[in-house]
């Protein structure tokens, strides 16, 4: 299964929208999907839109579902259904411009430099984390002044 980071998703969020302005300009969806969240206004003080969302969210289903009959089933991935949740991810936390993932994606990097070869790449993480972890302790023990002389 492939996992896409965030400049990805971007870029698939730039094809989709340019791809499917007709169809969503045809049944009403593209005006609303900048408007999802009733609690956040625009930089102008102008509230956003209304629009309830349980209608976004069965018109996410239904996207997902003609992208599975146009595309196939095997092209259904982890990360098409984690759209089904894209619509309780803006009514929690509202728009995603709000949310970065940035910041994880730099802890992965960080994981990825602890690993060296393919192999047991878990097992060395797991290691290199604990030694990387006790080093301060360790230090602050073997510098720390003797009280017997």
């Amino acid at each position: 299964m492939k996992y896409r980071k965030s400049s990805e998703w971007r870029k698939l969020a730039s094809v989709l929208v340019t791809s499917c302005a007709p169809w969503n300009t045809e049944r009403g969806v593209l005006p609303e999907l900048d408007e999802v969240h009733p609690n956040h206004a625009y930089p102008s003080g102008r509230l956003r839109g209304t629009r309830p969302f349980e209608v976004l969210q069965k018109d996410m289903f239904s996207f997902l579902q003609e992208y599975e009959e146009l595309y196939g089933e095997n092209r259904l991935t982890f990360n098409e259904h984690a759209l089904l949740h894209l619509v309780d991810c803006i009514r929690e936390w509202g728009p995603l411009w709000n949310v970065s993932a940035y910041s994880y994606e730099g802890v992965n990097g960080r994981l990825v430099r602890l690993v060296n070869g393919t192999r047991h790449a878990h097992l060395q993480i797991a290691e290199k984390f604990l030694i990387l972890s006790t080093m301060p302790r360790l230090c602050a023990e073997r510098l720390r002044p003797s009280s017997t002389i």
